[in-house]
């Protein structure tokens, strides 16, 4: 089976990258990775996007390419490679995958919901409501790949963190290592994901499926839920083995921030669909953290 993963020095492509390696004498011998970052396949030329898909024999192409700056997003010219990016290079990676029969594997966001459910977990079928331009263009995205109709499975996952790319986890810990004080938000409810644990659900995923089965949405990501002041606190006592006090994290508000872009206020996505199809188990993010922290030599 031929792989092609795009989006491959990205936080999600480097973990697929890493988890290939790192279990290569377990995987299926017939497994063959194919690795293309920006540079290679460039989303931003739709054109030649196109011809570099219809030239390359895969079986399962994984789009872990994404942009993902929100508050840039909401302005030009960050809104059209926003766009681009998230909906207009994943609607011709559909039609390229429709064409030659292969597995379309693409990851979507929680920012598709407005977070009004009042703490009700999501599910797949609930509406969609994005309250910013990052959100737009993801959903777009989804839909594109639905009505193109070939075979494909879209995930939705939330706060993702991991070894790789910028992310929420590095950059609190680097500053708490640095002593800095933080300000982190408290009004803002979802569920830190582990990068590692989503690259094993697909792996998982692809292990078990026939590549021409029905095409799946799941919701996608650990157990539990925080606010971004809680995952902060988390961080803080792992690596400084004590609560923080709130002259090294100070609460905030959201509006305190004054950012361009608006995010939802609570969103739980419900993995039933997923846990049901896979019999994983997703664990909760506490644990999750605990563990990466571990393999990071903070524990």
């Amino acid at each position: 089976m031929r792989i092609l993963v795009l989006g491959s020095t990205g936080q999600l492509g480097q973990e697929f990258k890493y988890y290939a390696e790192k279990y290569s004498t377990t995987l299926p011998r017939n497994w063959d990775w194919f690795w293309m970052d920006k540079n290679s396949f460039n989303l931003l030329n739709l054109d030649q996007l196109k011809s570099n898909l219809e030239n390359f024999s895969f079986d399962v192409l994984i789009n872990c390419a994404a942009y993902t700056a929100v508050d840039l997003a909401q302005s030009s010219p960050e809104k059209e490679i926003c766009m681009k990016i998230n909906f207009h290079a994943p609607e011709i990676m559909a039609m390229i995958c429709k064409k030659k029969q292969s597995r379309f594997i693409h990851f979507s966001t929680d920012y598709v919901f407005d977070g009004t459910n009042k703490g009700k977990p999501y599910q797949e079928s609930d509406i969609t409501s994005p309250l910013n331009h990052y959100g737009t263009s993801k959903l777009l995205g989804e839909k594109a790949i639905q009505n193109i109709d070939g075979n494909y499975d879209i995930f939705r996952t939330s706060w993702i963190y991991g070894s790789f790319g910028k992310n929420f986890a590095k950059t609190i810990t680097c500053k708490i290592l640095q002593k800095e004080l933080l300000q982190i938000v408290t009004d803002q409810t979802g569920t830190p994901t582990w990068s590692f644990k989503i690259v094993e659900s697909i792996i998982h995923l692809l292990q078990g499926q026939n590549l021409n089965e029905e095409s799946h949405l799941f919701h996608l990501s650990q157990l539990g839920n925080a606010n971004w002041y809680d995952f902060g606190c988390a961080i803080y006592k792992l690596i400084c083995k004590r609560i923080p006090n709130q002259e090294e994290i100070f609460p905030i508000l959201s509006a305190q921030l004054n950012q361009p872009a608006k995010r939802p206020e609570c969103v739980i996505l419900d993995k039933t669909k997923w846990i049901t199809y896979s019999g994983l188990n997703l664990q909760d993010w506490n644990y999750c953290l605990e563990t990466h922290f571990h393999e990071q030599g903070f524990i």
